[in-house]
């Protein structure tokens, strides 16, 4: 399911087709809302983040960025250290520039 989600997401970035990319969130927020404490489902919620970064839908990529840092901050050690910072820094940046 996240490989096949993945797969799917990362050929929309490719070729830079922002629709396949709104059609890629959904699979990836299944994968999330499946098993959100797995690392399966934080590289999927990170990706969604990053997809709603593409889309600039800046709220829903900061909403998006603030689920894997909570989880972190919640002490799930399946949020790595490199996941927290990537999702804390594309926060920050996204706040500082466009909220």
């Amino acid at each position: 399911e996240y490989s096949g989600a993945m797969e799917a997401f990362n050929r929309a970035l490719a070729e830079d087709d922002l629709d396949l990319v709104r059609q890629a969130i959904g699979p990836l927020e299944a994968v999330w809302r499946q098993y959100p404490m797995t690392s399966s489902g934080l590289a999927a919620k990170m990706n969604v983040g990053v997809g709603y970064q593409q889309l600039r839908e800046w709220r829903k990529a900061v909403d998006a960025f603030s689920d894997v840092i909570a989880q972190g901050e919640q002490g799930n050690v399946q949020v790595t250290i490199r996941m927290m910072e990537f999702c804390q820094g594309r926060r920050h940046t996204i706040e500082r520039k466009h909220l």
